[in-house]
C-alpha cells in the first residue's frame, strides 16, 4: 500500500485526528444554531448528501467527542439543519480504492461525489472521461486564500480545474538543523528579513568542513535545484539556473563538508539535513525545521514536493452546481477551524511560514533515473568538476528522460475555468 504523506493527511480537512478518540468524553453540541452564519444564496439543498470517498477514515462523528472536535462537528450540524444538507463517508480499502471509484462512475452510479486521489493517478481518471471540472458554481472561487495554489495550478487541463485542496500545502523539503553547531538566531534573523540564501547556508557548511565536521547531507539535489526554480530537467536544457545550485554543491563537497548517513544527523554528529517535512517524529528541542534558503534567481522560498493529493468530483453524480457549492460551505468550515490541528509546533511553524509568504512548490517531474543521476553524483561529490563541466558530461545521459510540458514554475497564474 501506498503510504500518505503524514503532513498532507493533516491537512486534509483536519479528519485525520479523529482517530483514537471514541474513548473520549462526550462534549455537548450548541444549544442553537444562530451563531453560524454560511456565505451562500442557496437557502436549502433540499435534502441532498454530499458523499466524501476516501480509503482512510474522514468521517466526523454526529456529535463532538472532545472539546478539540467541538468546533468543527457542531458547526457541520449548523450546516446540515440549517441548509436542510446531508454529509457521508465512504472509506474503501485502498487494494480496492481505485478500481471500486471508476467502476461505480462508469457504471452512472458513483459510490462518492468527491473522493481523494494520488496526483499521479489524475491524468488516468481525466483520459476515461471519468471527472467533472470545478467550473458549475458561481460560489465556488478556486482563488480564495483556502485552496492550495499549487495543486489547483497541476489539475488544471482543458483551461479547466480538476482537482482541488483545501489548506496550505506543507513544503516537501526542509531543511533540520542542530542548533549544537547551527547558530539558530542567525538563521532565523536571514529567513525574517528575506535573506536566507545559499551563500549564507555554504560559507557557514564550508567552516564546518575546515575543521573536520560534516555540515550538509540527506536527499538534497531535487531540493536544492527546486530553491532556484530548477529540477533535473534543466540539466538537460543547461539552464544556468540549474548550474549555479550545482556550483553550490561541488564547493561544499570541495570542503568535505558532505555527508551521506542520514544517521549522523540525527545522532547529534552533523549540522545539517535536507529531508521531507512528512518524515519528521518527535524531535529533540536540539533540531529545527526551517525552510531551505532562496535561490538566487528566485524571489520566494521554494520547496519541492514528490507526492500530493487532490480532492476531485465525479463524473455521473447528482448536480455538479449543488456539489460545488456544498464543498465550498464544508471547506469554509475546515479552513476556520484548522488552527489547532497540527502534531507539533515546528510543523505549524512551517506551514504558517509558507502560507504567509504564499505557498511555492516544485514537483519532481522525472522519477526512476538513478542509472542516470549515480555516476553524475558520484562525480559531483569528489568536488574537482566544475559544475559547467558536470553539465556538459552529463546532458546526453539525461536526455534519454523526456522533459515533461507541463510547468513547475509556482509563479505562474492560476488559468480559466475555476469559478
Amino acid at each position: 500500500m501506498r503510504k500518505i504523506s503524514t503532513i498532507l493527511c493533516l491537512l486534509l480537512a483536519v479528519a485525520m485526528c479523529l482517530s483514537g478518540c471514541d474513548n473520549q468524553e462526550t462534549t455537548d453540541t450548541v444549544d442553537s444554531t444562530s451563531d453560524y452564519v454560511f456565505n451562500t444564496s442557496v437557502e436549502s439543498f433540499e435534502d441532498m448528501t454530499l458523499t466524501f470517498g476516501a480509503w482512510w477514515n474522514i468521517a466526523w462523528p454526529e456529535e463532538p467527542r472532545n472539546d478539540a472536535e467541538a468546533p468543527v462537528v457542531n458547526a457541520l450540524n449548523a450546516l446540515c439543519s440549517t441548509k436542510n444538507l446531508n454529509i457521508d463517508y465512504v472509506k474503501i480499502d485502498y487494494k480496492d480504492y481505485y478500481s471500486t471509484i471508476i467502476n461505480s462512475i462508469e457504471n452512472g452510479d458513483p459510490v462518492a461525489d468527491l473522493f481523494w486521489i494520488e496526483s499521479d493517478y489524475l491524468q488516468y481518471f481525466l483520459d476515461r472521461e471519468l471527472l467533472i471540472p470545478y467550473s458549475y458554481s458561481t460560489e465556488l472561487d478556486l482563488t480564495e486564500n483556502k485552496w492550495d495554489e499549487f495543486c489547483t495550478m497541476n489539475s488544471i487541463q482543458y483551461g479547466y480545474v480538476y482537482g482541488v485542496y483545501w489548506g496550505k500545502s506543507v513544503p516537501g523539503y526542509v531543511l533540520y538543523c542542530n542548533s549544537e553547531y547551527v547558530d539558530m538566531d542567525v538563521v532565523e534573523n536571514a529567513i525574517s528579513a528575506g535573506t536566507w540564501n545559499w551563500d549564507t547556508l555554504v560559507n557557514m557548511v564550508v567552516s564546518m568542513g575546515e575543521v573536520g565536521a560534516k555540515g550538509f547531507g540527506g536527499d538534497f539535489l531535487d531540493a536544492v535545484l527546486a530553491t532556484n526554480n530548477a529540477d533535473i530537467t534543466d540539466i538537460i536544457k543547461a539552464n544556468d539556473h540549474a548550474e549555479k545550485m550545482l556550483e553550490y554543491i561541488r564547493r561544499m563537497a570541495a570542503a568535505d563538508a558532505i555527508y551521506d548517513d542520514p544517521n549522523l544527523f540525527f545522532d547529534g554528529e552533523a549540522a545539517f539535513y535536507v529531508g521531507k517535512a512528512s518524515e519528521t517524529w518527535e524531535l529533540d528541542s536540539k533540531y529545527q525545521m526551517v525552510t531551505l534558503p532562496m535561490g538566487p534567481d528566485a524571489t520566494d522560498y521554494i520547496s519541492m514536493t514528490t507526492d500530493y493529493m487532490v480532492l476531485v468530483m465525479a463524473k455521473n453524480s447528482k448536480p455538479y452546481s449543488n456539489i460545488e457549492t456544498a464543498l465550498n460551505l464544508y471547506t469554509d468550515i475546515m479552513w476556520e477551524y484548522s488552527a489547532d490541528t497540527y502534531t507539533s509546533s515546528q510543523h505549524k511553524d512551517i506551514t504558517e511560514f509558507f502560507s504567509a509568504a504564499g505557498t511555492k512548490v516544485h514537483r519532481q517531474k522525472v522519477t526512476g533515473y538513478e542509472q542516470a543521476i549515480n555516476p553524475f553524483m558520484s562525480v559531483l561529490l569528489e568536488g574537482e568538476t566544475s559544475a559547467a563541466d558536470l553539465l556538459t558530461m552529463f546532458r546526453l545521459e539525461f536526455s534519454k528522460y523526456p522533459v515533461p510540458d507541463n510547468t513547475t514554475d509556482p509563479s505562474q497564474e492560476i488559468t480559466g475555468g475555476v469559478g
